[in-house]
Order: C-alpha cells, then sequence, then structure tokens
C-alpha cells in the first residue's frame, strides 16, 4: 500500500512538473512570436527611414549634377542627370509602398512629390535653355535659384519630419522589443529551474520510478538544448541588427561623400584641362589621386559591409585552413610563431565559397600573428564537428583585448593596430554571415584571443 501511495506521489509530481514545463515552453513559444513580431516591425521601420535617406540623397545627387551642368554647361552630364531623376521616382514608390497604411505619412510623401516635381520643372527650365544656348535674364535665374532653394529647403525639413515620425516610432518598437527580451530570460530562468528540480526530483525517487524517467530526462535535455539554442539565437539576432545598421551607415555615408567628391574631381578635371605651369599640374594630380584614394576607401566599406555572391562548392574546412595556413606561412616564419593544428580526423564537409572563406581564416591568422609578441607567439587552430555544426577555434596567446574593445571589435574602421585600416573583421564577419554561419571572440587582456567560426554541416 505504502509503495502505490509512494508510486502515485511519484506520479503526480511527474505530471505537475511536465505541466509547469509546458507551460513554460508555451510561454517561450508565445514571446518568441511576439519578438518575432516585434523584430519584423523595427525592420520595416528601419527600411522606411533608409529609403528616406536614399531619396534625400538622390534628391541632393540630381542637384548636384544639375550644378555641374549649369557651371561647366556640360549637356554629357545629362545621363547622370536623368539616372538621378529615375533613382528619385523609384525612391518615392518604395517608400510609398512602405507606409501604404499611414495616411498621416502618406500625406507628408504626397506633398513631397509636389515639391520635387516643381523643383525639377525649374531645373528643366534652366537646362533647356543651356541646351538651346540661350542665356537666362539675370533676374531669372535669381528668382529660379531663390525659388529652387526654398523648395529643397522645405523638401529638407519635411523628409526629416516624416524621419523624425519613424525615429520615435522605432524607439518605441525597441523598447517594447527589449522588454520581450527580458521577458524570454526570465521565462528561461523558470524553464530551467522547473528542469533542473525535476531532475533532482528524479534522482531522489531513483529507485521508485519506472522507465519513464528516462524519457522524462532526454526531454528535459532537449529543451535545455533548445532554450540553449534560442539563447544563441538571440544572439546571432542581435549581431545581424548591428550588421545591418552598419551597413545602412556606410551607405549614408557612400551616398553624403560621393555628392561632393563627384563636384572636386569635374573641378580638377576642368583645372587640368586648362592648367599651364607644371606647379599647378602636380597640384591637380595630387587631388586627383586624393579624391580617388577617398573613393577606394568607400568601396572597401560598402563591399565589407554588403553581402556579395557566393560561389558555393562542397569544402574540407580542414582543406581551408590548411591553405589559409599556407598563404600566412611567410610572415608566421617571419615572426617566429609556432603553430599548433589540432585538426579534426572526420572530415567535415561545408558548402562554402573557397576563396572568401579562405580570406576570413587568413584574416583571423594575421591578426593572431601581429597580436603576438615576435618569437614567442603560439597560433592554437582546431577543427571540430558539434552537432550539425563544422567548428574553427583560433587561439593565440598575444595581449588580448578588454571588454570595450571586444563590444566594438566587428565595427568599420575599429583597429588597435597602428596602421591597419579596421575593415578586416568587419570583412570576416561579412563572410562568415554570408554563409549563414556565426562568428564570436572571446579575451582577456594578457590572456589571449580565441575566435570561434561555426559553419552549416554540408554532409
Amino acid at each position: 500500500m505504502r509503495f502505490f501511495y509512494k508510486e502515485k506521489k511519484v506520479r503526480n509530481g511527474y505530471i505537475g512538473a511536465f505541466g509547469l514545463l509546458m507551460v513554460s515552453y508555451f510561454l517561450v513559444f508565445l514571446t518568441m512570436h511576439q519578438m518575432d513580431k516585434r523584430a519584423r516591425m523595427v525592420n520595416h521601420t528601419n527600411e522606411i527611414i533608409n529609403n528616406l535617406d536614399i531619396l534625400l540623397s538622390c534628391i541632393k545627387d540630381s542637384e548636384g549634377t544639375f550644378r555641374g551642368i549649369a557651371i561647366m554647361e556640360d549637356t554629357t552630364l545629362l545621363d547622370a542627370y536623368n539616372f538621378h531623376l529615375n533613382c528619385i521616382g523609384s525612391s518615392f514608390d518604395q517608400v510609398a509602398s512602405l507606409i501604404q497604411n499611414d495616411r498621416i505619412q502618406l500625406a507628408k510623401l504626397d506633398s513631397i512629390k509636389f515639391l520635387v516635381s516643381e523643383k525639377t520643372k525649374l531645373l528643366n527650365f534652366t537646362i533647356e535653355d543651356i541646351r538651346s544656348g540661350i542665356i537666362p535674364e539675370h533676374n531669372v535665374l535669381y528668382n529660379r535659384v531663390i525659388r529652387g532653394t526654398n523648395i529643397m529647403e522645405i523638401i529638407r525639413n519635411m523628409i526629416f519630419r516624416m524621419q523624425t515620425y519613424e525615429s520615435e516610432r522605432l524607439a518605441k518598437r525597441t523598447v517594447e522589443f527589449e522588454s520581450m527580451t527580458k521577458t524570454l530570460k526570465v521565462i528561461q530562468l523558470i524553464t530551467f529551474m522547473v528542469a533542473l528540480l525535476l531532475i533532482i526530483y528524479s534522482v531522489l525517487v531513483f529507485n521508485n520510478v519506472s522507465r519513464s524517467k528516462m524519457q522524462y530526462r532526454v526531454q528535459l535535455e532537449e529543451g535545455i538544448e533548445q532554450l540553449k539554442e534560442a539563447n544563441e539565437d538571440l544572439k546571432n539576432l542581435r549581431s545581424m541588427e548591428k550588421f545591418t545598421a552598419s551597413g545602412r551607415i556606410a551607405r549614408a555615408i557612400a551616398h553624403e561623400v560621393r555628392n561632393p567628391l563627384t563636384s572636386i574631381s569635374l573641378a580638377a578635371d576642368q583645372l587640368q584641362s586648362s592648367s599651364r605651369s607644371s606647379d599647378e599640374t602636380t597640384l591637380i594630380n595630387i587631388i586627383m589621386r586624393s579624391v580617388k584614394r577617398i573613393n577606394d576607401l568607400i568601396v572597401s566599406l560598402l563591399q565589407s559591409t554588403k553581402f556579395s555572391h557566393l560561389n558555393l562548392e562542397p569544402l574540407s574546412l580542414n582543406t581551408v585552413v590548411d591553405e589559409a595556413l599556407e598563404l600566412a606561412k611567410d610572415r608566421i616564419e617571419l615572426n617566429g610563431i609556432t603553430v599548433e593544428k589540432n585538426l579534426s580526423p572526420n572530415q567535415c564537409t561545408i558548402e562554402a565559397d573557397k576563396d572568401k572563406l579562405i580570406t576570413a581564416v587568413l584574416n583571423l591568422i594575421i591578426n593572431a600573428v601581429e597580436a603576438m609578441e615576435p618569437g614567442k607567439g603560439i597560433i592554437e587552430i582546431t577543427t571540430m564537428r558539434r552537432n550539425e555544426k563544422c567548428m574553427v577555434y583560433i587561439k593565440d596567446n598575444g595581449m588580448g583585448m578588454n571588454e570595450s574593445a571586444l563590444s566594438r571589435i566587428f565595427e568599420p574602421y575599429f583597429t588597435q593596430k597602428e596602421n591597419g585600416n579596421g575593415l578586416g573583421l568587419t570583412l570576416t564577419q561579412n563572410i562568415i554571415l554570408n554563409h549563414k554561419g556565426t562568428i564570436s571572440v572571446e579575451s582577456k587582456p594578457k590572456k589571449g584571443t580565441t575566435f570561434t567560426i561555426a559553419l552549416n554541416n554540408a554532409e
């Protein structure tokens, strides 16, 4: 009788704990669903702000190109001018599709479209005069300039108000998203505590339970693993959001810099054609080289924050590591670095772009070499298969990084090297994310750094 009472108590305990676990799973599912909804709303608002930036940039570019036509009376720039007008039209369409359910924003967009149309008419009148060889009267030209400037100022203000409106919504949605994240953490903690209590309970009554105990334990382990995966997914989502924001900032910077850069280049070309002395020619050449360098920096920044097309093929992860080490061989030997390879005997096959993935691993190896003292450095490179992932660990015994540097390690132009440009790790993160993988880093000052790459197993 006592045995049956204890067995019933055990069964009721399992049923109660299992019920609590199911409730926790349901709350996790419900919270994840709400977080996904909030994330889509945040991305939608970011997309609106980004497209408004592009619209304003296209309007500025069209005005800049018009000035080139007006100043130099060069009608060959009409193609560029028309391209910017097409850019304005497509940007209007994109923004309109994104705010189609917001009457307030649509009304503002219609007002901006009307003002842009009025400004375009003024520009087109002047362009037609130039093409016809007619020099407008001073008063007419002055009135057009004043009116165009006023219209442009109104356009800027209206776009700024639209962006402010969306930024306020973005801030509100971000707060909601962070609140849901905190809620999810609390639910995860409760779920973990329930799972832990259930494990302890099962141990205490080990001699009185049936084979179902093992089934419950498997379910608990799966639940804990799912919670860990959910945490990893959250970290990856934050990393992707940060990378997307960096890309948006990079594009905005590129748009703003290229406009005056084009004007400088056009002016330098004009001066070069009319230059007489060798000193003037030398100075103009310096200007042209500087313009090219700035443009190259912009291109590098855009490439490091933009996903590119991948030529995927089945690859052995060990082969990628070996070829990256071969490319870094001279630098490793020059600095007297010791390399310890712990490559998995079980070949881990991945679907990857060979050249790009070798570049990513090579960047990490070079960073490790440069972070260590010559003659005393040790690089440990380990590959292994963990669950459905192919893992690469690159560890050094260099100077390490503090928490502040770790939080910015993948940001464009952030570097602790004297001659670094700060784009190497940004490009590496870009390549790994483009392969649907993850990259993380652990480091402590004077204790070295470990980079971890996880890629999907193709087998």
